[in-house]
């Protein structure tokens, strides 16, 4: 089982809670859950289930139980997303609903990245071939063709967090 969702689209082309609530849960059930996000993530899903048949029974096309039960498990969902992404809307198609790197992340600004623990590669490379300070906590190391990858520190080593091209 998968420790983490994973990088890309979970839901496109609707904005519709229960189309995107529905999907998000298929990715949630493949997810290795610790004990106490499981229990109330089981909980959630049933509510979920439970209150779309109560939409489609009463012919209603909004429920603000809905989403709220999909909040709730959003915040369960944000738990396990890749180190420097977010759980949301794609920022180019408000329809793509996944799981995106921090688009902030990728500025060139001043050594550490927008938050002050990512060591922005000085060269272009596809690892970590060059002197991190202690002080941050992770390298983005991008290669020439603007594939990028970031990396957390480990004790004296490096662990690949993801990788995008």
């Amino acid at each position: 089982m998968q420790t983490q969702l994973q990088i890309g689209t979970i839901s496109e082309g609707t904005l519709k809670t229960e189309d995107i609530g529905n999907n998000l849960i298929w990715h949630m059930d493949r997810l290795d859950l610790d004990t106490n996000d499981l229990n109330t993530f089981n909980k959630l899903k049933k509510e979920f289930s439970d209150e779309i048949e109560h939409l489609e029974e009463s012919e209603e096309e909004y429920s603000e139980k809905l989403e709220n039960i999909f909040d709730e498990i959003k915040e369960i969902a944000d738990n396990y997303t890749p180190d420097y992404c977010y759980l949301g809307m794609h920022q180019g198609d408000g329809a793509d609903f996944g799981v995106w790197p921090v688009p902030d992340l990728f500025i060139p600004t001043t050594q550490g990245g927008y938050d002050g623990y990512v060591f922005r590669s000085t060269i272009e490379t596809n690892g970590v071939d060059e002197h991190v300070p202690e002080e941050y906590s992770h390298y983005l190391a991008v290669n020439d063709h603007g594939n990028c990858t970031l990396w957390s520190r480990d004790g004296d080593t490096w662990k690949e967090c993801w990788a995008i091209v």
